[in-house]
């Protein structure tokens, strides 16, 4: 009894979730074309690395190769990933897999 009660609020609740329009546009409505005007261009991507630079630390990793930071899309916005010491045993690993 508790499940269908809980279903049927669940169900109400999701009915009220809807977003649209109430009835088909017209054709007038139709020949215009979508309301906002598109998006043109692409991001800008960041040429330089931040003003704290990607300078390796003053004291080397021994078995261990610098790899400088890059500039990544995360979906929304260009983050830069700041470099870092990487073992050269998974150097090693990835190049055998290619």
């Amino acid at each position: 009894m508790v499940r269908r009660a809980l279903f049927a609020v669940w169900l109400t609740a999701l009915s009220g979730c809807v977003i649209g329009r109430s009835a088909r546009p017209s054709l007038q409505e139709s020949a215009q074309g979508p309301l906002s005007a598109p998006v043109t261009g692409s991001p800008i991507v960041p040429q330089s690395t931040p003003q704290d630079g990607d300078e390796p630390p003053a004291n080397a990793k021994p078995g261990a190769t610098w790899v400088r930071g890059y500039w990544h899309w995360d979906g929304v916005r260009y983050v830069w990933q700041r470099g870092r010491w990487q073992s050269d045993a998974a150097f090693a690993d990835a190049g055998s897999r290619h």
